[in-house]
C-alpha cells in the first residue's frame, strides 16, 4: 500500500480490504499520519485520501475498529517527491 506521490497531488483508495473480520462486524475507519506537514489523511466511511504536502516521508496509520472496540491497524510509507 505504500505510495509515491508529488507535492500537490491527492490519491485515494479504499481500505475494506486491507482489514477482514472473524465475525464480519461492522468495522469503522480512522487514519493518521506522523508527519502531517509531509502527508495529510482523512477518512471519508472506508475511503482513504492522501493528500502530499512537501518533500519528504510519513507512515499513515489506518485503523479499523469494531463494535466491541477492538481494532487492527495497517501501516504504510507516504513518499513526497519531485519527479524529473
Amino acid at each position: 500500500m505504500d505510495m509515491t506521490l508529488e507535492p500537490g497531488e491527492e490519491e485515494s483508495l479504499g481500505v475494506v480490504s486491507y482489514f477482514s473480520h472473524y465475525d464480519d462486524d461492522v468495522l469503522t475507519y480512522t487514519a493518521s499520519s506522523a508527519t502531517e506537514s509531509v502527508a495529510m489523511v482523512s477518512m471519508d466511511e472506508s475511503r482513504l485520501t492522501v493528500a502530499a504536502v512537501a518533500v519528504g516521508e510519513s507512515e499513515v496509520t489506518v485503523t479499523a475498529t469494531d463494535s466491541k472496540g477492538e481494532i487492527g491497524q495497517q501501516y504504510f510509507k507516504v513518499t513526497v517527491e519531485i519527479s524529473d
